[in-house]
């Protein structure tokens, strides 16, 4: 059995470890192996908004700020009444409001506050925003094909480079 003041070492080893992001850290291990109960484990779950109108007329969104469908509320009810039996510690959301009308759905359902955070942002699209995916499929195939395989969109579409996405 271990003492007050092992306990509190094994917290103080613990707290620096996580505080610096290195729980591979001897102290760390030790600490973890010591008292395992100390560490909960966090499980993250990632929703996406309900169905936007962009979404139902086929559009390229990004930035834009468009709501949700009929079928998207219907369908951030759904979800929030799902997600009723877990126990949700924290909401956050994109400012955008199909995210945050799927979230605020979310958080009154579920009983947490929703805090708004600019780095979930969707990432702007430049010359795709707004278009329609089949006019753009036709008008710039080279965007397209990117697009579709998950490449690097030109240059030329004046999208927001997803290296930039990762570092926001």
């Amino acid at each position: 059995m271990e003492t007050q003041a092992e306990y509190a070492c094994h917290q103080e080893d613990l707290a620096s470890a996580v505080s610096t992001a290195n729980l591979a850290e001897p102290r760390a291990q030790a600490s973890l192996r010591a008292c395992p109960f100390l560490i909960k484990p966090t499980t993250l779950l990632l929703c996406r908004h309900g169905e936007s109108v962009g979404n139902k007329s086929k559009r390229f969104q990004g930035c834009i700020d468009l709501p949700l469908s009929d079928m998207g509320r219907r369908q951030a009810r759904c979800l929030a009444d799902s997600l009723r039996r877990r126990n949700i510690a924290a909401l956050c959301t994109s400012p955008l409001a199909r995210a945050r009308s799927t979230a605020e759905t979310i958080a009154s359902s579920v009983g947490v506050a929703l805090k708004v955070d600019q780095r979930l942002t969707e990432r702007h699209l430049g010359k795709l925003e707004g278009q329609r995916h089949e006019d753009v499929r036709m008008s710039s195939p080279e965007i397209w094909r990117a697009w579709k395989s998950y490449a690097p969109l030109p240059a030329h579409a004046n999208a927001e480079p997803e290296e930039e996405v990762m570092e926001h």
